[in-house]
């Protein structure tokens, strides 16, 4: 993540934040589970909770719940939308027609 906006989260934070980015290369969006995201990172449950709060409060990142009613939820999906992280993880959106969020490598 830039240090710019690095420097707004804890170092347990940013470690979760990484798992986010990392998924977000290599699939378009994160869509593990908080556990998960917790367990890949080594941060409790509520850390990665608060640092994804917090990257939604900043404009960071987008997160799209799927709730099904009378259903189990399925996991969210967190895309990346801030320009400066998404150029520093080397990925930045296509313009296509349909509605569906591409990414490619820059680098």
């Amino acid at each position: 993540m830039p240090p710019q906006l690095a420097c707004q989260f804890t170092v347990g934070e940013l470690a979760a934040l990484r798992i986010v980015a990392d998924e977000t290369r290599q699939h378009g969006g994160c869509r593990l589970h908080i556990d998960a995201i917790a367990a890949r990172a080594g941060v409790c449950r509520t850390t990665a909770q608060n640092a994804l709060r917090a990257a939604r409060r900043l404009g960071l990142v987008h997160v799209q719940e799927r709730r099904r009613r009378g259903m189990a939820s399925l996991t969210n999906i967190v895309r990346i939308v801030s320009r400066e992280w998404t150029a520093w993880i080397g990925f930045k959106k296509l313009n296509t027609t349909d509605n569906r969020n591409s990414y490619t490598l820059t680098h």
